[in-house]
């Protein structure tokens, strides 16, 4: 106990110690100001979506994890130094694993790493049921370490999700308020599932569901006891069941640059035997560390996943704008942009695993990262946008190959560019399917090949926006093809 006073105020002289930069505020001290500040996380359309998220994730999940302890104590009866060695190891684990899932959230997004550690999670909660068969047996404590050390890896994985997003996502002048509101929701969904495991628990005591498996012959009866569920065995495999609940909710929430879940599990597949060996003389150390991830191969898919590289979209978006920023900031002469999009192509592909396959993905990165550069500047011109535009292209080109990929990747980056940044200076079809026209027999193919590319890649940037705006866009693309056939056909005429 004393030991336990004395680091917890070391805790608190630590953290006098950490500078904190002081926040600029966009609201007034008035009573409006602050109800309009605290009100304004549940009127953001997506930031309500990762409320609801963490609401429903951490009430799912405490409807049982609360109960784990008590569960080897009562029902199966286990020592209460086991039970804190068991918790002590699911730390180790998780320590192990907060390094390699923080990296990986780097490379490949926060909400894939979210949806693979959740699906994880359910899979470690439904697993419990088999750790009695109805009572404890000789892989009741195999199974419980092996379900302490996932739980670590999960827990790891959910934390570092659920933070990179909550602070992703909260605009840096108000993110004290939203903040608080995805506190509110995590703690309310946390706070109230215990109540309704434990009232669950209590109905469920007295009652039992099994299923047997007999061999019957003339001279005896064998019974081989298959699956029961009795107790909390009810509520785990409740919790289990709800979790499926939980991933169309993960879906809707927006995260620039997501990686597909096939990606980051083969990562998980190369590395989780080194992360691992250090466990190997700790009982089931060595069943997880040999462990195959190929049945979490089917983990829901999280819809938007489809950019899928080394090095993500987003990170070379970023990249990208960085480099540029500071040029453009006084107005970059063309010879620039030129100049830092090809040293930002020449990046992305050195950081790629395979650039052959990868071209798509690396051209909208870097169209992104500098239409959005440009228009930050505010001086940004039609020159300048077509000018990256085409450097994206021509240099993606030139390294990876796959002219069309290439082509659809920059223009849908310079759409959704221009549409996040809110750079109105540009004819986006006028500018986008121009350029692609000139391109064309740099990339080797046709004229019309590459307007149609152009054209199909605006409307596929523009899936999300209002349906006016999709009709809108049609319309501007139809007018440009129409008005560029008219032209040919004028220049075929006059020279007949």
């Amino acid at each position: 106990m004393f030991g336990s006073v004395i680091l917890g105020y070391s805790a608190v002289g630590f953290m006098s110690r950490i500078p904190e930069p002081r926040m600029r505020s966009s609201v007034t001290n008035s009573v409006g100001g602050m109800l309009k500040n605290l009100s304004d996380p549940f009127n953001n359309t997506d930031y309500r979506k990762f409320i609801n998220f963490l609401f429903v994730f951490y009430f799912v999940i405490n409807l049982a994890v609360p109960f784990f302890a008590v569960y080897m104590l009562q029902r199966l009866e286990l020592p209460l130094s086991l039970v804190v060695g068991l918790g002590v190891l699911s730390q180790v684990s998780s320590v192990i694993f907060y390094q390699v899932w923080g990296n990986w959230a780097d490379r490949f997004g926060s909400k894939v790493i979210l949806s693979i550690s959740a699906s994880l999670y359910f899979l470690v909660i439904i697993g419990w049921t088999f750790t009695t068969l109805p009572e404890r047996y000789a892989g009741t404590i195999p199974i419980l370490v092996l379900m302490h050390l996932l739980l670590g890896v999960a827990i790891a994985g959910v934390n570092i999700g659920v933070t990179a997003l909550r602070m992703k996502m909260a605009p840096a002048e108000q993110s004290t308020s939203y903040m608080a509101a995805a506190s509110l929701a995590l703690n309310l969904g946390a706070g109230s599932a215990p109540l309704i495991g434990g009232a669950f628990t209590d109905f469920f005591d007295t009652r039992s569901f099994r299923i047997e498996v007999l061999w019957l012959d003339p001279s005896n009866v064998v019974e081989l006891p298959a699956f029961s569920l009795t107790g909390f065995d009810f509520l785990f495999a409740v919790a289990f069941l709800l979790g499926f609940a939980v991933f169309p909710v993960l879906s809707r929430i927006p995260e620039a640059g997501e990686t597909d879940t096939e990606t980051v599990l083969e990562e998980l597949r190369l590395q989780t035997r080194e992360n691992l060996r250090g466990l190997g003389a700790v009982p089931g150390g060595g069943v997880v560390s040999n462990l195959s991830v190929s049945t979490m191969r089917h983990t829901p898919r999280v819809s938007g996943l489809d950019i899928a590289v080394g090095v993500t979209a987003y990170q070379i978006s970023a990249a990208t704008k960085s480099l540029i920023d500071a040029t453009t900031a006084g107005g970059s002469t063309l010879r620039g942009v030129r100049g830092h999009v090809g040293r930002a192509v020449e990046s992305a592909v050195r950081g790629a695993r395979d650039a052959s396959t990868q071209g798509a993905q690396i051209a909208f990165g870097v169209t992104n990262g500098a239409v959005r550069a440009i228009a930050d500047a505010g001086t940004g011109t039609t020159r300048q946008f077509r000018t990256a535009l085409r450097t994206a292209i021509t240099a993606t080109h030139a390294k990876t190959g796959n002219p069309r990929d290439v082509l659809a990747g920059a223009v849908q980056g310079a759409v959704t560019g221009s549409i996040e940044a809110r750079f109105t200076n540009v004819d986006l079809p006028r500018a986008v399917i121009g350029q692609a026209r000139e391109v064309a027999s740099d990339l080797g193919i046709t004229e019309e090949e590459a307007a149609s590319v152009a054209a199909h890649a605006v409307i596929e940037a523009m899936t999300e926006m209002p349906v006016y705006e999709q009709a809108e866009a049609w319309d501007a693309i139809l007018r440009e093809l129409i008005a560029e056939d008219d032209a040919r056909q004028s220049t075929s005429g006059d020279a007949i």
